[in-house]
């Protein structure tokens, strides 16, 4: 339990004064005042100290976080010590640590990263997962045991951001060996070989049966989020498409999503052909227009224009869906093939997935925009129940 208040640091004498979970106040009449933390040292077993920083620098508050950090550190096996002379090794000799370097290879990598990469997925697994552990080292001092050690933990447990994690190293690493410095490239594979293989396969995203999802899109209403959500069922499009669609990208019955937007940019910009459902959809979007260009702006969150993400996922557990809404394209998939809608190449083509080689897949994005209006004129049809295909009841409606 912390023992300092800031009216008591005013008053405490020369000497250390404990505030509980190893952080201590140090004062002297002939230096300043400063924070230290007192620890085991996960390297040497022993009794250790270290300074964390002088009083003018850190609060007591700030003190408190950065000890916690330190705690959090020494938890993951890495001594305090070790790291802070392992990056003055790294400032004297001109190498850069893995911290150093790893912000640099994602800016090189940004332009080609969704949005660039503004949502934070990309760097979001090095940051959590291997920088607490590794980012002290120079990039010529990680070893394979290095990654191994830092990625053991969530191998098996989270086995897609594990996977993330050591492939984003690879590319950072590579980043650095561009730059000039002596680095292990085979640091990473070799990790691979010794960290073993993953029992735990990716996960599909959770989708509804298409016979029940007509009943599903039938239950929303009219507003911001029930219009988007039901033109994102009605396009089989991405998420961030919808959450992110402007209307200058909207030409009567067409919408053109720009390639720098789509998942895959080099497949070019993503044609989808709109139906007369996802067409007045649209003109009830045009009640929700505020002017920032975005077709569902966000009616509450004014740092970020547009909606959520994660908006669809909360509105289909409130209607007790255990599916996600990236899951209506499986949907849309699993509908086409039952009712032998149209082909393979076509079906893959409005999901915008590779078929064939670069020139059979510009040429059908480009050839076969009528024959894919067929298809979404169809499955908007089936949504709003006017096809004879049998419909089973929505289970969280059951």
């Amino acid at each position: 339990m912390s023992k300092l208040t800031h009216t008591k640091l005013k008053a405490l004498p020369e000497g250390k004064h404990a505030d509980g979970n190893g952080l201590y106040f140090r004062r002297r009449s002939n230096a300043q005042d400063t924070w230290l933390l007192r620890y085991t040292d996960p390297e040497s077993g022993r009794r250790a100290e270290c300074v964390i920083g002088t009083a003018s620098h850190f609060t007591l508050a700030s003190a408190r976080v950065e000890a916690a950090r330190m705690k959090k550190l020494i938890a993951d096996g890495v001594s305090p010590q070790s790291k802070r002379a392992a990056q003055k090794a790294a400032r004297q000799n001109g190498v850069p640590t893995l911290s150093q370097i790893a912000p640099e290879a994602f800016e090189a990598r940004k332009a080609q990263l969704h949005n660039g990469g503004t949502a934070g997925r990309w760097y979001s697994p090095v940051r959590d997962h291997v920088l607490p552990r590794l980012g002290h080292l120079r990039v010529d001092q990680i070893h394979q045991s290095d990654v191994r050690d830092a990625l053991k933990p969530i191998w098996t447990d989270m086995p897609d951001t594990a996977r993330k994690a050591i492939g984003r190293l690879k590319i950072i690493l590579e980043h650095a060996a561009a730059e000039g410095h002596d680095v292990n490239l085979n640091a990473v594979p070799l990790a691979k070989v010794l960290l073993g293989r993953q029992n735990k396969r990716p996960s599909s995203h959770a989708s509804l049966p298409w016979q029940e999802v007509p009943l599903l899109y039938q239950s929303y209403d009219d507003g911001v989020v029930d219009t988007a959500f039901k033109f994102l069922v009605s396009t089989v499009v991405r998420v961030s498409n919808v959450t992110q669609a402007m209307w200058h990208e909207v030409d009567g019955d067409t919408w053109v999503i720009p390639a720098t937007k789509m998942k895959v940019k080099n497949r070019g910009d993503h044609i989808v052909p709109l139906s007369p459902e996802a067409r007045a959809l649209l003109d009830r979007a045009k009640d929700f227009d505020n002017g920032s260009g975005y077709i569902f702006p966000s009616p509450a969150n004014k740092k970020r224009p547009y909606l959520s993400e994660n908006t669809f996922g909360a509105s289909l557990k409130r209607r007790g869906a255990n599916v996600t809404a990236h899951g209506f394209r499986a949907s849309f998939r699993g509908w086409v093939v039952s009712n032998d809608v149209c082909s393979e190449r076509i079906a893959e083509t409005i999901l915008h997935h590779k078929v064939g080689d670069s020139a059979t897949n510009a040429y059908i994005r480009g050839s076969f925009v009528e024959k894919r209006r067929a298809v979404m004129n169809r499955w908007s049809s089936f949504l709003d129940g006017h096809t004879a295909v049998d419909v089973i009841p929505f289970a969280g409606r059951a």
